[in-house]
């Protein structure tokens, strides 16, 4: 017999088993990315993205009510023209020539399509940044929104008429007409009126 501690040529070694965590495939989420993350993380994730897409919206409103309330007070403003006194004494039915009449001398008669274009090629961001946010909440989603803009003499956008939506859900609309409602052109002289664009297609 050997001492101890010496070899044994011929003996098996039987391995000895080791335990190993597994996590049930159930339990796994695959991301748009392609990166796989435990069912837990997947919730974290949805749940960080939905207070993402509150607090745009929240913003959103928040445009959208400051908005509103520059237009209620220009249109006020508008209502509140002076009446000129006449030389016996009553009021002329002609509204007084107020600064803002003289100050239509140096406007251009009307826009180019070119310079509305141009506009919102600069504000293009704008309308990709809604759209990214539906693409965050339903990444296999897929189309184009349609629109035109209505300016104004005085180069507000007075309306935003959507012509195709896609399968876009409400809230990104809103939040295309909100931001596209904020855009700001060139003034120029009241006789050229209320000017429809063309279309603008955005594609998600």
């Amino acid at each position: 017999l050997g001492g101890i501690g010496s070899g044994c040529s011929g003996c098996r070694k039987t391995p000895v088993p080791v335990a190993v965590e597994t996590v049930p495939r159930e339990s796994l989420f695959v991301t748009d990315r392609g990166d796989t993350i435990t069912a837990d993380s997947a919730r974290r994730y949805r749940a960080m993205m939905a207070l993402l897409a509150a607090q745009q919206q929240r913003r959103n409103d928040s445009i959208q009510t400051a908005y509103d309330a520059a237009q209620a007070a220009k249109d006020r403003a508008a209502n509140r023209q002076p009446r000129r006194r006449t030389s016996s004494g009553g009021d002329d039915d002609a509204p007084a020539t107020t600064h803002s009449d003289r100050s239509t001398a140096g406007l251009r008669d009307n826009r180019t399509e070119g310079e509305i274009e141009a506009v919102a090629n600069r504000h293009d961001r704008d309308v990709r940044l809604c759209l990214e946010t539906y693409k965050r909440d339903f990444p296999t989603a897929s189309g184009e929104i349609s629109l035109t803009i209505n300016v104004t003499p005085e180069g507000n956008v007075s309306a935003v008429n959507i012509v195709n939506r896609g399968n876009l859900d409400a809230k990104t609309v809103r939040c295309v007409t909100t931001r596209v409602r904020g855009w700001t052109f060139e003034r120029v002289k009241p006789s050229a009126g209320t000017y429809t664009t063309g279309r603008y297609s955005y594609h998600y």
